[in-house]
Protein backbone atom coordinates (compact mmCIF):
# COMPACT_ATOMS: atom_id res chain seq x y z
CA UNK A 1 0.00 0.00 0.00
CA UNK A 2 0.85 3.49 -1.02
CA UNK A 3 -0.07 6.20 1.77
CA UNK A 4 -0.06 9.86 -0.14
CA UNK A 5 -1.52 13.27 0.08
CA UNK A 6 -2.14 16.01 -1.66
CA UNK A 7 -1.75 19.73 -0.96
CA UNK A 8 -3.03 22.89 -2.84
CA UNK A 9 -1.80 26.52 -2.28
CA UNK A 10 -1.37 30.11 -3.83
CA UNK A 11 0.49 33.13 -3.37
CA UNK A 12 -2.46 35.42 -3.19
CA UNK A 13 -1.31 38.93 -0.96
CA UNK A 14 -4.46 41.35 -0.67
CA UNK A 15 -3.94 43.54 2.56
CA UNK A 16 -6.81 45.91 1.55
CA UNK A 17 -9.01 43.03 2.23
CA UNK A 18 -7.07 40.92 4.96
CA UNK A 19 -6.04 37.87 2.56
CA UNK A 20 -2.93 36.21 2.52
CA UNK A 21 -2.06 32.77 0.45
CA UNK A 22 -4.53 29.71 1.15
CA UNK A 23 -3.09 26.14 1.70
CA UNK A 24 -5.50 22.98 1.62
CA UNK A 25 -4.50 19.45 2.00
CA UNK A 26 -6.69 16.59 1.22
CA UNK A 27 -7.11 14.65 2.85
CA UNK A 28 -7.69 16.90 5.94
CA UNK A 29 -5.16 17.19 9.35
CA UNK A 30 -2.81 14.40 9.55
CA UNK A 31 -4.76 12.06 7.74
CA UNK A 32 -3.30 9.81 4.50
CA UNK A 33 -4.59 8.26 1.71
CA UNK A 34 -4.15 5.05 1.02
CA UNK A 35 -3.43 3.29 -2.59
CA UNK A 36 -3.13 -0.23 -2.58
CA UNK A 37 -2.13 -1.84 -5.90
CA UNK A 38 -3.86 -5.88 -7.02
CA UNK A 39 -2.78 -8.28 -9.58
CA UNK A 40 -5.70 -8.40 -11.52
CA UNK A 41 -7.77 -5.82 -9.83
CA UNK A 42 -10.83 -4.27 -12.03
CA UNK A 43 -9.28 -1.48 -14.73
CA UNK A 44 -10.62 1.99 -13.57
CA UNK A 45 -13.20 2.35 -16.38
CA UNK A 46 -14.83 -1.10 -14.60
CA UNK A 47 -14.19 0.51 -10.71
CA UNK A 48 -16.10 3.50 -12.43
CA UNK A 49 -18.66 1.65 -14.16
CA UNK A 50 -19.43 -0.07 -10.77
CA UNK A 51 -18.88 2.92 -8.49
CA UNK A 52 -21.86 4.97 -10.41
CA UNK A 53 -23.66 1.54 -10.27
CA UNK A 54 -23.34 1.22 -6.55
CA UNK A 55 -24.27 4.76 -6.06
CA UNK A 56 -27.68 4.74 -7.93
CA UNK A 57 -28.65 1.51 -6.02
CA UNK A 58 -27.92 3.14 -2.66
CA UNK A 59 -29.76 6.26 -3.59
CA UNK A 60 -33.16 4.93 -5.40
CA UNK A 61 -33.27 2.01 -2.20
CA UNK A 62 -33.25 4.55 0.34
CA UNK A 63 -35.93 6.54 -1.74
CA UNK A 64 -37.73 3.59 -1.89
CA UNK A 65 -38.08 2.99 1.35
CA UNK A 66 -38.90 6.79 2.13
CA UNK A 67 -41.40 6.79 -0.01
CA UNK A 68 -42.92 3.52 1.33
CA UNK A 69 -42.55 4.73 5.01
CA UNK A 70 -44.45 8.11 3.60
CA UNK A 71 -47.34 5.74 2.12
CA UNK A 72 -47.63 4.42 5.59
CA UNK A 73 -47.80 7.70 7.32
CA UNK A 74 -50.56 8.95 5.00
CA UNK A 75 -52.46 5.66 5.45
CA UNK A 76 -52.09 6.18 9.27
CA UNK A 77 -53.88 9.60 9.00
CA UNK A 78 -56.20 8.54 6.69
CA UNK A 79 -57.59 5.95 9.25
CA UNK A 80 -57.43 8.16 12.49
CA UNK A 81 -59.18 11.55 11.31
CA UNK A 82 -61.97 8.96 9.18
CA UNK A 83 -64.48 9.66 11.89
CA UNK A 84 -63.32 13.50 12.09
CA UNK A 85 -64.77 16.51 10.97
CA UNK A 86 -61.62 18.11 11.25
CA UNK A 87 -57.78 17.31 11.96
CA UNK A 88 -56.60 18.53 15.65
CA UNK A 89 -53.52 20.64 16.09
CA UNK A 90 -51.34 17.53 16.32
CA UNK A 91 -52.50 15.82 13.13
CA UNK A 92 -52.60 18.72 11.20
CA UNK A 93 -48.52 19.12 12.29
CA UNK A 94 -48.15 15.56 10.90
CA UNK A 95 -49.72 16.37 8.04
CA UNK A 96 -47.73 19.41 7.10
CA UNK A 97 -44.42 17.16 7.88
CA UNK A 98 -45.39 14.26 5.91
CA UNK A 99 -46.28 16.32 2.98
CA UNK A 100 -42.41 18.28 3.73
CA UNK A 101 -40.53 14.46 3.51
CA UNK A 102 -42.92 13.59 0.18
CA UNK A 103 -41.60 17.23 -1.28
CA UNK A 104 -37.89 16.12 -0.39
CA UNK A 105 -38.43 13.25 -1.82
CA UNK A 106 -39.42 14.28 -4.99
CA UNK A 107 -35.94 17.11 -5.03
CA UNK A 108 -33.80 14.07 -4.40
CA UNK A 109 -35.08 11.72 -6.84
CA UNK A 110 -35.19 14.98 -9.82
CA UNK A 111 -31.15 14.91 -8.05
CA UNK A 112 -30.59 11.61 -8.86
CA UNK A 113 -32.11 12.11 -12.22
CA UNK A 114 -30.01 14.86 -13.33
CA UNK A 115 -26.92 12.93 -12.36
CA UNK A 116 -27.59 10.09 -14.00
CA UNK A 117 -28.27 12.57 -17.08
CA UNK A 118 -24.72 13.21 -17.66
CA UNK A 119 -23.88 9.53 -18.74
CA UNK A 120 -25.42 8.43 -21.91
CA UNK A 121 -25.97 4.98 -20.68
CA UNK A 122 -27.98 6.15 -18.16
CA UNK A 123 -30.33 8.43 -19.44
CA UNK A 124 -33.20 6.19 -19.67
CA UNK A 125 -33.08 5.64 -16.38
CA UNK A 126 -32.74 9.17 -15.82
CA UNK A 127 -35.91 9.89 -17.93
CA UNK A 128 -37.91 7.18 -15.79
CA UNK A 129 -36.73 8.36 -12.43
CA UNK A 130 -37.52 12.14 -13.44
CA UNK A 131 -41.17 10.86 -14.71
CA UNK A 132 -41.94 9.56 -11.04
CA UNK A 133 -40.87 12.20 -9.78
CA UNK A 134 -42.54 14.66 -12.06
CA UNK A 135 -46.14 12.74 -11.82
CA UNK A 136 -46.57 10.15 -9.55
CA UNK A 137 -44.66 11.95 -6.29
CA UNK A 138 -45.63 15.50 -6.73
CA UNK A 139 -49.22 14.44 -6.93
CA UNK A 140 -48.91 12.42 -3.80
CA UNK A 141 -47.48 16.16 -2.43
CA UNK A 142 -50.50 17.67 -4.03
CA UNK A 143 -53.34 15.42 -2.30
CA UNK A 144 -51.78 15.95 0.93
CA UNK A 145 -51.65 19.45 0.70
CA UNK A 146 -55.49 19.82 -0.48
CA UNK A 147 -56.33 16.91 2.38
CA UNK A 148 -55.28 19.26 5.15
CA UNK A 149 -58.15 21.86 4.06
CA UNK A 150 -60.98 19.86 2.77
CA UNK A 151 -63.88 20.23 5.36
CA UNK A 152 -65.59 16.93 4.66
CA UNK A 153 -63.95 14.32 6.23
CA UNK A 154 -65.15 11.73 2.96
CA UNK A 155 -63.13 14.36 0.58
CA UNK A 156 -60.40 14.10 3.09
CA UNK A 157 -60.39 10.53 2.83
CA UNK A 158 -60.21 10.74 -0.85
CA UNK A 159 -57.26 13.00 -0.64
CA UNK A 160 -55.42 10.82 1.82
CA UNK A 161 -56.09 7.72 -0.71
CA UNK A 162 -54.90 9.68 -3.09
CA UNK A 163 -51.31 10.48 -1.83
CA UNK A 164 -51.30 6.68 -0.88
CA UNK A 165 -52.36 5.04 -4.22
CA UNK A 166 -49.39 7.55 -6.36
CA UNK A 167 -46.67 6.62 -3.59
CA UNK A 168 -47.25 3.03 -4.07
CA UNK A 169 -47.15 3.31 -7.62
CA UNK A 170 -43.75 5.93 -7.12
CA UNK A 171 -42.27 3.02 -5.59
CA UNK A 172 -43.53 0.23 -7.98
CA UNK A 173 -41.94 2.54 -10.82
CA UNK A 174 -38.73 2.78 -9.32
CA UNK A 175 -38.38 -0.80 -9.30
CA UNK A 176 -37.48 -0.12 -12.80
CA UNK A 177 -34.85 1.91 -12.99
CA UNK A 178 -33.35 -0.08 -10.12
CA UNK A 179 -33.11 -3.80 -12.15
CA UNK A 180 -32.12 -1.67 -15.32
CA UNK A 181 -28.86 -0.09 -13.19
CA UNK A 182 -27.79 -3.78 -12.75
CA UNK A 183 -27.99 -4.71 -16.10
CA UNK A 184 -26.62 -1.30 -17.72
CA UNK A 185 -23.64 -1.99 -15.47
CA UNK A 186 -22.87 -5.58 -16.57
CA UNK A 187 -23.71 -4.65 -19.90
CA UNK A 188 -21.44 -1.65 -19.97
CA UNK A 189 -18.34 -3.66 -18.55
CA UNK A 190 -18.63 -6.30 -21.05
CA UNK A 191 -18.71 -3.80 -23.87
CA UNK A 192 -15.37 -2.07 -22.38
CA UNK A 193 -13.97 -5.66 -22.48
CA UNK A 194 -14.85 -5.91 -26.00
CA UNK A 195 -13.66 -2.62 -26.80
CA UNK A 196 -10.27 -3.28 -24.85
CA UNK A 197 -9.36 -6.66 -26.71
CA UNK A 198 -10.26 -4.90 -29.61
CA UNK A 199 -7.61 -2.42 -29.10
CA UNK A 200 -5.45 -4.85 -27.78
CA UNK A 201 -5.59 -7.09 -30.88
CA UNK A 202 -5.01 -4.24 -32.87
CA UNK A 203 -1.81 -3.18 -31.02
CA UNK A 204 -0.24 -6.45 -31.32
CA UNK A 205 -1.40 -6.56 -35.17
CA UNK A 206 0.47 -3.12 -35.65
CA UNK A 207 3.55 -4.81 -33.77
CA UNK A 208 3.41 -7.99 -35.71
CA UNK A 209 3.33 -5.60 -39.00
CA UNK A 210 6.28 -3.71 -37.79
CA UNK A 211 8.45 -6.93 -37.21
CA UNK A 212 8.00 -8.00 -40.67
CA UNK A 213 11.53 -7.01 -42.70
Amino acid sequence: PIEYGQVAADGRSVPERALGPQRVTYPAGDSWSLLELRQGAPSLKQQDILGQQREVNERLDKLVRELQTQQQGSAALKKESKSQPTLDDRQVNRLALLREEVHDSGARLDALAKDMEVTPELRRLSRETNSVAEKEVREAESALQHGQFEKLSEARTRQFETAETNLAKAVEKLQDPRRESDKLAEARIQQFKIENLKDQQEQLAEKAKDAQP
